[in-house]
């Protein structure tokens, strides 16, 4: 028993991902929240994305690698046989 709750097996794993889920729901309303007004009304998201691009790079610059990568992948799913 942990905290009066009877963990089966598997089930803390899964009380673990939904728990990570939970406090990740939480902090991106939080970071959504800190948005200017003018942001949201302009449908403006900021998201956290794993990526290999150096900080402080140039914004443009970043945006147009990224789209490259994108269409890159998008085109090898169109492609690849299912």
């Amino acid at each position: 028993m942990v905290g009066g709750t009877d963990i089966r097996e598997g089930s803390m794993a899964d009380h673990l991902r939904s728990s990570f889920a939970i406090i990740a729901e939480n902090l991106m309303r939080d970071y959504e929240f800190g948005q200017s007004e003018e942001d949201r009304y302009n449908g403006w998201r900021y998201f956290l994305e794993e990526t290999d691009l150096a900080p402080g790079m140039n914004a443009d610059e970043a945006t147009k690698l990224r789209q490259v990568r994108l269409e890159r992948r998008e085109s090898g799913a169109l492609t690849t046989p299912q």
